[in-house]
């Protein structure tokens, strides 16, 4: 049922002899959906049919809803989702508003990656405890987990990972 469409790219106004295509296809609620910017009419047909595929055996992710913002989804779906635990909710919102939404809110749920959350991390045990980067990324991925139950993504990236080899605290102990 998926199939191609050519697309003409405009220049002042007026069409071009340039084109892409786009690729059209039924999504589970009947309606149609598409994605634009494929090369070729075969490539764009073939993404199409994979969609297809995904929905007939329930693994379909929309790529609307893989391409949310970590905040939106964070504040609006996850949080809202969490029972209300007195001071763990406390302790959460702290490091969201502290440390993981200044870096990571605007950043599409599809987008998240091991290797740029270690490096963030690093940079972050550079002015906070150990304890606290470490929070940050459970917390993180305790958040990626909620979007792969709620269908935003097929697999969480930072599932099942540590963060080994972090900078010892800088902060002196009391005596």
């Amino acid at each position: 049922m998926a199939y191609a469409e050519k697309v003409y790219k405009v220049r002042n106004g007026k069409q071009t002899k340039q084109f892409t295509w786009r690729c059209r296809y039924l999504r589970p609620d009947e309606k149609w959906g598409s994605r634009p910017g494929f090369p070729t009419k075969k490539l764009a047909e073939e993404w199409g049919e994979a969609q297809e595929t995904a929905m007939r055996e329930g693994r379909w992710i929309d790529p609307n809803l893989s391409a949310k913002k970590f905040g939106v989804f964070t504040k609006d779906t996850w949080m809202k989702a969490q029972a209300v635990r007195g001071r763990t909710t406390m302790n959460q919102w702290e490091r969201l508003e502290a440390h993981i939404l200044p870096e990571w809110e605007h950043t599409p749920l599809i987008a998240f990656n091991w290797f740029d959350v270690e490096a963030w991390a690093r940079k972050v045990a550079k002015t906070a405890a150990r304890s606290t980067v470490k929070d940050c990324v459970q917390l993180m991925a305790r958040i990626l987990n909620g979007a792969v139950d709620a269908k935003h993504l097929a697999v969480n990236p930072l599932a099942g990972r540590r963060l080994t080899g972090m900078p010892a605290d800088t902060a002196k102990k009391k005596p």
